[in-house]
């Protein structure tokens, strides 16, 4: 995260950071990494205008359980 810290200060002086990831899953300790990561990303740009289109999950059989974790740090959760 820290490397990228100049870039994203950089996209916030123009106004806003977004990014997004790939594709991952089912493997579930990849998700739980996946998972911590994007909490990470979370609590160090809480509250700055940046917007984050992760995780993208696949075949993810423990799809409700998932979704209500991700929603603890995200604005919506998409799941279908």
């Amino acid at each position: 995260m820290h490397a990228w810290e100049p870039e994203l200060e950089a996209a916030l002086a123009r106004g806003f950071a977004w990014w997004a990831r790939f594709p991952i899953g089912p493997d579930a300790e990849i998700l739980e990494r996946s998972v911590e990561y994007d909490r990470a990303w979370d609590e160090h740009f809480q509250d700055r205008p940046c917007v984050s289109l992760c995780l993208f999950i696949v075949r993810d059989v423990e799809r409700d359980c998932r979704a209500a974790q991700l929603a603890l740090t995200h604005d919506s959760v998409l799941s279908g």
